[in-house]
């Protein structure tokens, strides 16, 4: 059985606002990537490069949500991180 082909994203990645979402969209690109990776033989083809650039979006993405509902929901924490 042949593994399945991947379309190559050529385009900028949008955000993704809802967070359940963002994290399917990024479980769905590490699988990709792995498959990929796996068909490629090589982390330096450019498609790999291209994809694991896009998951690197998203997890960013990700992150600076995470980042800004733990330090600036709670406004102690935000005066905090200023006396640091």
């Amino acid at each position: 059985m042949e593994p399945k082909q991947l379309k190559i994203r050529t385009d900028i990645p949008e955000p993704v606002e809802d967070e359940i979402e963002l994290q399917k969209v990024i479980n769905q690109l590490k699988n990709e990537l792995v498959q990929l990776v796996s068909e490629k033989g090589s982390f330096l083809d450019h498609s790999v490069i291209h994809l694991s650039q896009t998951l690197d979006t998203y997890i960013l993405q990700m992150q600076k949500e995470k980042f800004t509902q733990t330090h600036f929901s709670h406004p102690a924490s935000f005066g905090n991180m200023l006396n640091k």
